[in-house]
């Protein structure tokens, strides 16, 4: 039997557009359980939420970007989910599929600009800050 602790970091996402209606959402990060970016769907009962990572935006896939911690919940990393649109880390581009670290502050960007009709949907910009971290009870493996 081996106790290991569980290590979490928490991440506040600050939106930096109009691509989220919510301005800034606050989520926990832990190493054994990583977090999907996707869209927020009413039809699929996803509701976006200040304490969850599903935004209410239509150029975001369902399951866009995996964010997660590295081992020693030190590092954060994002993975674009090969989404329609793209994710990029600071303006650049992360291949579909790729995966990139994020470090505290960079800038976040889900999708594209889109143009339908007589409207442009924004993309998400957000802006990630890793704020601390926690070390909960210990947990049998």
């Amino acid at each position: 039997m081996n106790l290991t602790p569980t290590t979490t970091l928490q991440v506040k996402l600050t939106a930096l557009n109009d691509g989220d209606p919510i301005r800034e959402r606050t989520v926990r990060l832990s190493v054994d359980d990583p977090l999907t970016i996707g869209r927020a769907s009413s039809n699929r009962g996803v509701v976006a939420s200040h304490d969850n990572t599903k935004i209410d935006n239509k150029v975001i896939s369902k399951e866009h970007a995996l964010i997660r911690t590295d081992t020693a919940g030190e590092r954060v990393f994002i993975k674009d989910l090969k989404s329609m649109h793209g994710t990029k880390v600071d303006g650049v581009v992360v291949a579909r599929g790729g995966e990139v670290i994020v470090a505290s502050g960079a800038s976040l960007e889900f999708g594209v600009s889109v143009i339908r009709g007589s409207g442009r949907l924004p993309p998400n910009s957000s802006q990630p800050q890793h704020c601390t971290q926690h070390h909960s009870d210990f947990h049998v493996h």
